[in-house]
């Protein structure tokens, strides 16, 4: 590795969720310098050393309402620019965290070059997505609502409720177009899978496309996400990590320990050649073709267990999907494997 004080070899590109900014990810950002500098002798600052970690800034607050693909053309801009400026860069990892997994999703197949492979004209190391709704966000709360794939938990909690929980459920189906339209606009569209046939999200995870959304991401050398094994109120486990429920290994999520509770690396379903993908089927119909999709490429899949917060003189109150950013043990913890894990692939 080169030593301190060098041009940037490697970007590492981090990318804040939805009403999020890069305030947001200051600390996060500073760990995985850190760790990196440590790595490849620098001194932790944003453009010292092998690594520079980017946190962009076009999509700060409410900009995160316009939709994936008006947020994700400003993202492919910021580092279309950021890239034409530093000469040096030859590596790019990709981190993303709820929304942002998305984003960087969308920006890597606009950047794409099918006959390079390369992103933003640089060699792709590292997609790494944190509490990402991969598969959208379904809204089937009409049906079993405890084991449809992929509901927004805090609606599968609302729907449980005794004796009120079908009624509340039933409420938020009629009302849920003009309520996610009002208060989450065109990304709570697109989240939501009403944007078009086919929705942004769908395209994102098919391979007939025009724009190569699932090509750029094969194209990483690893790909890895983490979701929380219980309390996230936005996006569901099984949606965070690729999987159909019924794929979701078997974890007490009341005695399992915080932090980083189980692993596992996924190899390409099937391998390239060999037919068929698994017989397993999504309990929605409309997302079992983006998981088939997507598992057809290797996963590292991490489940993470993360406390709320609720000291408000410490950190913003937040439940679980956001305390991986604003609870220092968890983000130190969380971004310091991420860090590992690119730093791996400069070697």
């Amino acid at each position: 590795m080169a030593s301190s004080g060098t041009a940037p070899l490697h970007l590492a590109v981090v990318v804040h969720g939805l009403f999020g900014s890069d305030v947001d990810l200051f600390k996060p950002a500073q760990v995985m310098r850190q760790v990196l500098a440590d790595e490849t002798g620098g001194k932790g600052e944003e453009e010292d050393g092998d690594v520079m970690v980017f946190v962009p800034k076009s999509n700060n607050g409410g900009l995160t309402l316009q939709g994936i693909e008006a947020c994700g053309s400003r993202l492919v801009e910021e580092i279309s620019n950021l890239v034409k400026n530093h000469k040096s860069l030859r590596t790019i990892s990709l981190i993303g965290h709820s929304l942002g997994g998305l984003l960087t999703r969308y920006a890597a197949g606009q950047a794409y070059d099918p006959e390079k492979k390369t992103i933003f004209g640089l060699e792709p190391l590292h997609y790494i997505s944190v509490v990402t709704p991969h598969l959208g966000n379904n809204d089937n709360y009409m049906t079993d609502i405890r084991n449809e794939d992929s509901v927004t938990p805090c609606l599968r909690w609302m729907g449980q409720i005794p004796c009120l929980g079908k009624v509340l459920a039933f409420l938020f189906h009629v009302f849920e177009s003009f309520f996610v339209s009002l208060c989450l606009r065109r990304t709570g569209r697109d989240l939501f899978l009403r944007d078009g046939e086919p929705p942004i999200v769908v395209k994102m995870a098919s391979s007939d496309e025009k724009v190569p959304y699932l090509d750029a991401l094969a194209s990483f050398k690893e790909r890895t996400c983490y979701g929380n094994i219980r309390g996230d109120h936005l996006v569901a486990w099984e949606n965070a990590t690729i999987r159909r429920k019924c794929d979701l290994p078997k974890i007490s999520s009341k005695d399992a320990p915080y932090g980083v509770v189980h692993e596992e690396v996924s190899k390409a379903d099937p391998p390239e050649g060999q037919g068929e993908t698994t017989s397993k089927k999504s309990t929605c119909e409309i997302r079992e073709p983006l998981i088939a999709n997507l598992e057809k490429m290797s996963w590292r899949r991490v489940d993470v267990k993360m406390k709320a917060s609720r000291k408000l003189m410490d950190v913003p109150w937040c439940l679980p999907h956001d305390t991986i950013l604003y609870r220092k043990e968890h983000s130190d913890s969380v971004f310091k494997a991420i860090s590992g894990s690119v730093a791996k692939k400069l070697a």
